[in-house]
């Protein structure tokens, strides 16, 4: 039944209660002194249940007291003694170590590294999170959320004050950072992982293939290439030297170099291109070297260049305005992509116990190292909330959450006190009987 008050009401309720209920025991209490002088044959049993309510009124006011200095100081127009006053209104007068107190409480039963690593490492996080993506109407239902969220998240940039601001500061950062170690890491990291003969392979493979369909029209653009650069002068045109066609056979030529090249990785050709991007990844380590400035140079003439610039800025802005437009309409090819993704990794996942594994390890890690890198923060973010809250409001949280239990207490006080009082009563009783 309380479950269904608010705080507030639920408060309000059970204060009411025991006050009611100590008037109450107030009033038997006089009405039983009253009692035994009409009722003389009955002092006995008059005397055992006026024991018994002197009892609950002083339970009930005890647990009145010990219950309101917590939040206020019921004595305060009446002079008590110092050491009294003292133990009054404990928690607006202990705010800070409530504070400081609260703050270690967190840190040490939910924040302390090894506490997160063990209680992640008891649940398999990822199967978790696998069997929820899993199903369809989590997956819809997250797909959905991102739907609602990417774009309020992108007309933000769209603001015309926040949108000049971003281009202000991008093509100032551009301008002043520079490029040639970044390229040189990003180029390492190609080379170190052969990525560049994958890319190699792939073109070679493609145009190979086209070549081997298209014999003819590959020839005529060779020839045509040649015809235009003027590369053999007058033999492009046609002319014979000792009985052969010097341009067919160079066409011919450059035809067969495509396919060699494609199917030797070996080739002197790749292996000359190898050590050319591997000089000119070194020489861009060197901030002082050529090749840095002049990669710098072509930097600066690119971020200098209004309509570099303002090209640059088009096609992010028209890629925002796609995603934007697609996600706001009723049937977006994105959120539907979205959702049939996280359901293919959730199935995957749910069904790949070696990925779920090494994932819960990184989680768990990774989790460790924000739990011992982050609680302090967290800590003390908690305590000067916790310092910073007005007095009054603090009360005033605190007992609309825990009050109501805190007044039930009054209730327990007359009830408990009554019943001790009856049996010392009659305890008294029994031994002034024996008497």
């Amino acid at each position: 039944m309380n479950s269904l008050l608010s705080p507030e009401l639920n408060l309000s309720r059970n204060k009411r209660i025991a006050t009611v209920l100590l008037v109450t025991m107030v009033v038997i209490w006089l009405v039983l002194l009253f009692s035994s002088r009409f009722f003389p044959q009955y002092n006995g049993v008059i005397h055992i249940l006026t024991l018994g309510a002197e009892a609950g009124v002083v339970g009930g006011l005890a647990d009145w007291y010990a219950i309101t200095v917590l939040f206020r100081d019921p004595f305060k127009h009446i002079w008590v003694p110092k050491f009294i006053r003292e133990h009054t209104e404990i928690i607006p007068r202990n705010k800070a170590r409530i504070a400081e107190s609260m703050g270690r409480f967190v840190q040490e039963n939910f924040l302390a590294p090894q506490i997160v690593r063990n209680k992640l490492e008891a649940i398999d996080m990822s199967l978790y999170v696998a069997n929820w993506l899993a199903e369809p109407a989590n997956a819809k239902m997250l797909s959905e959320e991102l739907k609602r969220l990417v774009p309020r998240f992108l007309k933000i940039a769209q603001n015309e004050t926040i949108n000049q601001f971003i281009k202000q500061s991008s093509v100032q950062w551009l301008s002043e950072t520079p490029i040639n170690q970044a390229v040189a890491r990003t180029m390492k990291a190609v080379f170190d992982n052969k990525i560049h003969q994958d890319v190699i392979s792939l073109i070679l493979n493609s145009v190979d293939n086209w070549i081997h369909n298209n014999p003819e029209y590959a020839e005529e653009i060779i020839q045509k290439i040649l015809d235009e650069t003027g590369v053999f002068g007058h033999l492009s045109r046609g002319a014979t030297i000792l009985g052969f066609d010097v341009k067919r056979n160079v066409v011919w030529g450059v035809l067969r170099t495509v396919r060699d090249l494609n199917t030797q990785p070996d080739h002197h050709i790749h292996l000359m291109l190898n050590h050319s991007i591997a000089q000119w990844m070194t020489a861009l380590e060197d901030d002082n070297s050529e090749e840095s400035q002049k990669l710098e140079a072509f930097k600066q003439s690119l971020v200098q260049s209004p309509t570099v610039v303002a090209f640059g800025f088009h096609i992010y802005e028209s890629i925002m305005q796609g995603i934007i437009e697609d996600l706001q309409s009723e049937q977006s090819a994105i959120s539907r992509s979205l959702q049939g993704l996280m359901m293919r990794i959730g199935n995957q996942l749910a069904s790949d116990i070696a990925v779920r594994q090494a994932l819960n390890h990184e989680i768990a890690q990774f989790a460790e190292y924000a739990a011992n890198r982050y609680a302090d923060t967290v800590i003390q973010y908690i305590s000067e909330q916790i310092h910073n809250w007005d007095t009054r409001d603090m009360i005033g949280k605190i007992e609309s959450e825990v009050g109501g239990d805190l007044h039930m207490i009054r209730v327990n006080g007359v009830v408990v006190g009554f019943m001790i009082g009856i049996i010392l009563g009659l305890v008294r009783f029994a031994i002034e009987g024996i008497g």
